[in-house]
């Protein structure tokens, strides 16, 4: 079973020159974990994507993010958001 959800935390994106803090929103999607395959579920495989962040009034885009501070910046930032949601 997949489940979706939306989800608001507070970051920031940095680089050596720059960064902004905001409230990121980003598209949980959690499956069941079957791998050891014994009977039962065996955790969950969780992915995050970043949608966008707020910062004041204004909404900048994951693409938007990624041209300002690098896809790496939103994919380790995605990574650490899912590594935490599967502790969960």
């Amino acid at each position: 079973m997949m489940e979706y959800v939306e989800h608001d935390t507070e970051d920031y994106f940095s680089d050596r020159t720059s960064s902004i803090s905001g409230i990121a929103t980003l598209r949980i999607e959690y499956e069941e974990d079957y791998s050891a395959d014994i009977g039962g579920v065996d955790g969950h495989i969780c992915v995050a994507t970043l949608i966008d962040v707020q910062v004041g009034n204004t909404r900048f885009t994951a693409n938007q993010i990624a041209e300002m501070f690098g896809s790496g910046v939103v994919a380790q930032f995605e990574s650490r958001v899912a590594e935490w949601e599967e502790m969960q």
